[in-house]
C-alpha cells in the first residue's frame, strides 16, 4: 500500500510499512503516522485524510484476518469434535444408502424404500465383475421399507466366494411400468477411519462416508 503525503517529512531511518499481514505492521504504520505529525510544518499542515482512510482500510483488513483465524480455529474444533463423536459408532448397526455390500461368507441383509405400492419386486445380485449371481422376484408390497437377507448361494445353490457385491432392486406397478426405488445396505461398523478432514465409516465390508448413513441402530 503507498502511503501518500508522508516520505518528504518522514525521517529515512524509520521502519518501512509493508503490508497489513506482518506481524508488526500496526505498529509501524502508527509510528509512521506519529512521525509524520512531528515533522509536518505547523504553519503550512499536510493533508491526512488519504493517510488516515489508510489506517481506516488496515484496521478493516486487520479486522477479517482476525475474523478469519478465528473461523478456521472454529472449524478445526468442530472436526475434532465430529472425530471423536464419530467413534462411538464402532459396533454398532446402520443403514446406508447405496447398492454395494461384501459377502464375508454370512448372511448379508439389504433393504429398499417402495415410494408407492408395487405389483411384483426383482432383485439381481451381481458380483465384482458385473456378471449375475442370483435373482429372485417377490410378491405385491405396500409402501415402505424392506429388507432382504442374502444367504450368499448363487441361482444354483452354490456358495460364492467372499467379496464385493452389489445389488439391484426394480419395482413394476401392475401394467409392468416401473416404480421408483430407494436401495440400502445395513451393517455393523467395523471400524473408523479419519482422512482429509472427513471421516470414513467402514460397515459390513463396505467404506463410505458419514453423510451416507440413514439410521443407527
Amino acid at each position: 500500500m503507498e502511503l501518500v503525503g508522508v516520505s518528504s517529512a518522514v525521517d529515512p531511518n524509520a521502519p518501512v510499512y509493508k503490508t497489513p499481514d506482518d506481524d508488526g505492521g500496526k505498529d509501524m504504520f502508527l509510528q509512521l503516522l506519529v512521525t509524520q505529525l512531528q515533522n509536518q510544518d505547523p504553519l503550512d499542515p499536510m493533508d491526512n485524510t488519504e493517510f488516515v482512510a489508510q489506517l481506516a482500510q488496515f484496521s478493516q483488513l486487520e479486522s477479517l484476518a482476525n475474523l478469519d483465524q478465528s473461523m478456521t480455529g472454529m472449524a478445526e474444533s468442530i472436526t475434532s469434535m465430529q472425530n471423536f463423536s464419530s467413534a462411538s459408532l464402532l459396533g454398532r448397526g446402520v443403514k446406508l444408502d447405496g447398492n454395494g455390500m461384501y459377502y464375508a461368507g454370512t448372511p448379508v441383509i439389504f433393504g429398499y424404500e417402495l415410494v408407492e405400492g408395487a405389483d411384483h419386486i426383482d432383485i439381481k445380485i451381481y458380483d465384482s465383475n458385473n456378471r449375475l449371481v442370483k435373482s429372485t422376484q417377490k410378491g405385491g408390497a405396500g409402501r415402505g421399507e424392506y429388507d432382504f437377507t442374502w444367504d450368499g448361494t448363487d441361482n444354483n445353490g452354490i456358495q460364492l466366494k467372499e467379496g464385493l457385491y452389489n445389488f439391484d432392486v426394480r419395482a413394476y406397478d401392475p401394467e409392468g411400468l416401473p416404480l421408483e426405488v430407494k436401495s440400502h445396505m445395513v451393517g455393523v461398523v467395523d471400524s473408523v477411519a479419519f482422512k482429509d478432514g472427513g471421516v470414513t465409516v467402514m460397515a459390513g465390508g463396505t467404506a463410505t462416508s458419514m453423510d451416507k448413513i440413514k439410521e443407527i441402530y
